[in-house]
């Protein structure tokens, strides 16, 4: 027998129909995610869209005073000097 003549197969790969069990283990985790986290979001979203017309006109209120625009522009400002000193002091 030369070594034209045999084939090489392919190692097996375990049980057939068993690929389903690591997202069948990963099935509850995800459940809880969309259920604590998901659907409050998905519910904080339509509630900001729909109150008290069907639209955008909360966010063009919001974005549109001067004073809310302050006080994100100074969330945003704390935000990154506190990330940024928790950056440098966590560096060994």
């Amino acid at each position: 027998m030369s070594a034209s003549d045999s084939t090489i197969q392919p190692a097996a790969l375990g049980w057939p129909g068993r690929a389903w069990r690591p997202y069948a283990l990963a099935l509850p985790a995800l459940i809880l995610l969309i259920a604590v986290i998901g659907y409050p979001l998905l519910t904080i979203v339509l509630r900001s869209l729909s109150e008290p017309e069907w639209g955008v006109q909360n966010y063009a209120w919001f974005f549109g005073a001067p004073v809310n625009l302050t006080v994100l522009r100074r969330t945003f400002t704390i935000s990154a000097w506190v990330t940024l000193v928790c950056v440098v002091s966590a560096y060994p």
